[in-house]
Order: C-alpha cells, then structure tokens, then sequence
C-alpha cells in the first residue's frame, strides 16, 4: 500500500472514531486551540463525488465543521469529501494547499491507510462494546493510533464499563495510551492534551 512521506519539518497530528458525532471534531478543536499556525484537513467519505476546497464560503458556514475548526484556531481549513478510492489522490492533491504550516492536523479515519502520522487518536466510546465486528476503516485507525480517548459523555463514569472498553481496545492495539475523559470538560480536555503534545514535541 502507498505510503505517504511529508517534508522533515512538517508534523502531522490525525483524530479519528468509532462513528460519527462522538467527538473528533470536538477533539480537533481543543487540539487546535493549543497549537499555533497549525492546518487542518476535513476528510468525509461519500459514494458519489470527490471535491476539495478551501474557498472561505463553503469553510465558514455557521455551524459546520470546518467552520468549528477554523474558529478553534486553525490558520487554514481544507475539506476534502471524496469516495474511498480516491483518498490518496485527494489528500496529496489537498497538500499543495497547506504547504505552508509547520503542523496540519487531519481528520478522519481512511487516511490512516496511507500514512503514519507523528501523533494520533481515536475517539471511542461505550457504543464499541456493542460492535461485534468494527468496520475496517475504523478497525485499523484504532491499531495505528498512539492514544485512544474514551469520551465520558457529560461526565459519566462506570468504571466496570471502561475497564470492558479499554480491554476491548487493547486487544486491537496493546501500544496505545487509553485515556478516560469527557471531551465536553475543556479545561480538563486541554490540560490533557497540552501534556501529550509536549511529550510529543509537537
């Protein structure tokens, strides 16, 4: 499988999940809001077109998620919404748009395929006990990355139940870092998260 090699000096951060609405945007805007002139890269997977853009008024839409992203303090905000097969092409044709930032992080789960990033997530929660076979896409996010959030939806906590979660995941990937927090707590989320991105140098 291609791999995809960035410049030395270019890091790449990447937050993926189990489903949708579980938090990895919210996850992207704490992680943006501690780092400075850093990119981001929206990727949605559709069964029908590819397009990328970068144009203010498809990014700044009220409410969406690139808009999310844009007013969590990344300098730029690209999307990419392109079928499955077309992820490598798009997300190389994408790059040419944020060749100027130091850091880019990337959103979504299909590009892991074809990179390694410096520093990745995956956002999970209590809903992955319930999968008895977790799609492939989001299987192999959950192998490759470095930490895996547990997303306490507001607040939360059955420890029975995370222990079950964390287990699960570190049957998949025994490497990673598990942690348990709700995303929704920014001051707990960024403090968090600031530790990370220093041990990693980012």
């Amino acid at each position: 499988m291609s791999q995809i090699k960035l410049p030395k000096n270019v890091k790449t951060i990447t937050v993926s999940g189990l489903h949708s609405n579980i938090g990895k945007t919210l996850l992207s805007q704490h992680l943006l809001s501690l780092i400075d002139n850093a990119a981001a890269i929206k990727i949605t997977t559709n069964d029908f077109e590819t397009f990328i853009t970068d144009k203010e008024e498809v990014i700044m839409v009220e409410g969406k998620d690139t808009w999310r992203l844009k007013k969590a303090g990344a300098s730029k905000v690209v999307w990419i919404s392109s079928t499955e097969e077309n992820t490598l092409d798009s997300f190389k044709t994408s790059l040419s748009l944020v060749a100027d930032y130091r850091i880019i992080l990337i959103e979504g789960n299909s590009i892991l395929k074809y990179l390694n990033p410096d520093l990745s997530f995956f956002v999970c929660d209590a809903k992955i006990l319930d999968y008895p076979k977790i799609k492939p896409s989001r299987k192999l996010a959950l192998s490759k990355t470095d930490v895996i959030i547990n997303n306490l939806r507001e607040g939360l906590t059955d420890c029975q139940k995370n222990r079950k979660i964390e287990e699960l995941c570190a049957g998949i990937n025994s490497r990673a870092e598990f942690i348990n927090i709700d995303l929704k707590q920014t001051h707990n989320a960024n403090s968090t998260l600031d530790a990370l991105l220093n041990r990693y140098k980012l």
